[in-house]
């Protein structure tokens, strides 16, 4: 398995899916996993990384695009199947196959591709006021797509990006979603207070810091005139912490049991610009009882109903609008509440992630079907 990091939850940013992924696959008769992580840095402490993994998962440390190529190499030659998460990885190892197509002989490849990347940048490159344009987006889309059916299988996250694969000819596409760990009892509103976003904040340009950048210069100056806090919990990065702890946001980096988190929150705010794939933090907001605001992007990503299962903003007017609304009116915050929760138990239980997941492991097992 080929991933950015090592697969801990609180990173955010897809990898408590991908820890997900990894636990499920360990949990097979007969497996063993060695993992590398091109990201890590040299600092990673091994207690640490071990406590991450499963018994039976191996891993190496300190690769990088320098020394990939050899490691990978050496590793396939043991391997019968290579799992690849994210698209600029798998790209890059695309490229070795070519160079080194004999090593890859005999190794099915599992290309999971977190969101589809192209996507992303489209919608990037569209708040940022330089739009691609729609010939070149088509033939980055096709480039991303011929390298997807290199793939012996595809997984995609939702049903929509799904579809974009079976359209452009990958044969063997399934959905592998996210298995949320639903709350039993709705802790109500009365003692709850602030704003609450949970995510990974380190990575300058990704779509978590670009939101909460603009969310805190065109949106949080109004509201906390009217005393709102907004707390950030995730890893963060020391110059993005600093310029916002001296605005009213409260930082408090990674933290284990994000139970509590939730439950002294009033509204969990996601006011991503440009995405792909599948929004897990709001996914874990709702399935803990928090309510919901968000931009249509992240809404239409779900399915959900607009100011009905989570209430939907784009613009500075309309975060403040609905934040201020929601806040005071108790009978709103609780039916943005209850219908969250139930969307989350109808669609991401355990027995989905499971099903999904194991018809996964029993192609890898079995043979070359198609899914």
């Amino acid at each position: 398995m080929v991933d950015a990091l090592f697969p801990n939850p609180i990173f955010g940013a897809g990898f408590p899916r991908a820890s997900q992924i990894l636990k499920f696959l360990a949990a097979q008769d007969n497996t063993e996993i060695h993992f590398l992580a091109l990201w890590e840095k040299r600092s990673i402490r091994k207690k640490r990384l071990v406590s991450l993994l499963p018994s039976n998962v191996q891993a190496t440390c300190n690769v990088n695009q320098d020394n990939l190529e050899k490691i990978l190499i050496s590793k396939l030659e043991a391997a019968d199947t290579l799992w690849v998460s994210r698209f600029p990885i798998y790209k890059r190892i695309m490229d070795i196959r070519e160079k080194y197509p004999e090593s890859f002989s005999h190794i099915k490849i599992i290309y999971d591709s977190e969101c589809i990347e192209t996507l992303r940048v489209q919608r990037q490159s569209a708040i940022s006021g330089s739009p691609i344009p729609d010939s070149e987006f088509q033939q980055l889309l096709k480039n991303e797509m011929a390298l997807a059916l290199q793939a012996d299988h595809v997984i995609a996250v939702s049903q929509s990006e799904r579809e974009v694969f079976l359209t452009h000819g990958c044969a063997s596409v399934l959905v592998v979603g996210y298995q949320v760990n639903v709350t039993k009892v709705l802790k109500p509103a009365a003692g709850r207070i602030g704003l609450l976003f949970v995510g990974r904040l380190k990575d300058d340009g990704s779509p978590n810091v670009d939101s909460i950048n603009w969310f805190a210069e065109q949106c949080f100056p109004e509201l906390k005139r009217d005393g709102i806090v907004f707390h950030l919990v995730g890893a963060i990065a020391k110059s993005l912490s600093k310029k916002l702890q001296g605005v009213g946001f409260k930082v408090s980096g990674q933290i284990d049991d994000l139970q509590p988190v939730f439950d002294s929150a009033r509204l969990f705010v996601a006011p991503t610009r440009f995405a792909a794939g599948i929004p897990i933090k709001l996914l874990d907001a709702a399935a803990a009882g928090l309510p919901i605001i968000a931009t249509r992007l992240l809404c239409s990503q779900l399915g959900w109903g607009e100011d009905t299962d989570m209430l939907v903003a784009d613009s500075e007017k309309e975060f403040i609008k609905k934040i201020k609304m929601v806040i005071s009116n108790e009978a709103a915050w609780k039916s943005l509440q209850q219908n969250a929760h139930a969307r989350v138990q109808q669609e991401y239980l355990d027995f989905a992630f499971q099903e999904s997941m194991g018809l996964m492991f029993d192609v890898l097992s079995g043979g070359d079907e198609e899914i």
